[in-house]
């Protein structure tokens, strides 16, 4: 792959397949080179993004998270629904609520089949912090109803009670998933 690099320097794919090989043996920074490479390369070629946004999620760096995951999202809105969510959660964390909710919306939108219930979640967080507890009340209860058996669903149980006990309104067999379907 490097004779292929050093040969055809402008090679998106054998750039990003050197990224891959280096990352494979664990040599993070050469392989985020490599990305950038094929990046700077073929900016359309969206796998690379997508590395260099693994490795950003890796060193939890919260600006360059959400500055890649824009990225990919501009290339491509609307096959990456867990990318909505790293953006949400990502502008989430640097506290730009407006960015994070309208990315946390499409990615539940984006994910019929519930694959990424988290995305809920992180709507009901943000809508609570934004003071809409009937909108976090039915994000969170999503949640639940997708995800029951989620490592933090005490806690998000406990967060549904707290916004029961907020909103007046009292716990129900329906679920914000039984009123959308």
């Amino acid at each position: 792959l490097k004779k292929a690099v050093e040969g055809y320097p402008k090679y998106a794919i054998a750039w990003f397949d050197l990224g891959q090989t280096l990352n494979a043996l664990k040599k993070t920074d050469e392989a985020e080179k490599a990305y950038q490479q094929a990046v700077d390369s073929d900016p359309k070629f969206v796998k690379p993004h997508l590395q260099l946004l693994q490795l950003a999620l890796n060193s939890r760096d919260w600006q360059k998270i959400a500055d890649r995951s824009d990225t990919v999202l501009k290339l491509n809105p609307f096959n990456y629904p867990q990318v909505w969510y790293m953006n949400g959660a990502a502008n989430y964390n640097l506290k730009k609520l407006d960015v994070a909710e309208k990315a946390a919306r499409e990615a539940v939108k984006l994910d019929a089949d519930h694959r990424n219930p988290r995305a809920s979640h992180l709507l009901g967080v943000i809508l609570s912090d934004k003071g809409d507890y009937p909108g976090a009340l039915d994000q969170m209860r999503g949640y639940l109803s997708f995800a029951p058996n989620a490592p933090d669903a005490e806690v998000v149980k406990k967060q549904v009670a707290e916004l029961e006990r907020v909103t007046g309104v009292k716990a129900t067999a329906q679920t914000p998933a039984t009123k959308q379907q």
